[in-house]
């Protein structure tokens, strides 16, 4: 049993016109954002406190991430993304652990302030 089906076998009727697979055309049909876009990312996320071409410091931790730099393109926040994304910032993760416990403070005062208004 083949897992892996190349491209030359795909059927007919799940080509486009000029012979590239559906799939494929779909995927090649997306586009990158262009460096205004990503300077824009990057100038107005809450979790870069400074970037340069190849470079944005993280606001939460103050570590600079090295920025993608494939095919010499600049302004490229993959790696960024990955660092905030991923539990790799530890001290976003404290940040949003410390938020989310004030709100659930928060909630049970309401929750006491209501229960001893009804008494």
């Amino acid at each position: 049993m083949a897992h892996h089906v190349r491209r030359g076998n795909v059927p007919t009727e799940n080509r486009c016109a000029n012979g590239v697979s559906k799939a494929r055309a779909t995927r090649m049909a997306r586009s990158n954002k262009t460096i205004e876009e990503r300077l824009e990312f990057l100038k107005t996320h809450k979790y870069v406190q400074a970037f340069g071409e190849y470079w944005a410091q993280c606001a939460a931790c103050g570590q600079n991430i090295k920025l993608d730099n494939r095919n010499e393109a600049k302004y490229f926040p993959n790696s960024l993304n990955k660092h905030l994304n991923t539990r790799k910032c530890k001290s976003k993760q404290r940040v949003l652990q410390h938020q989310e416990t004030k709100e659930i403070l928060e909630i049970a005062h309401f929750m006491v302030q209501l229960r001893d208004g009804i008494h």
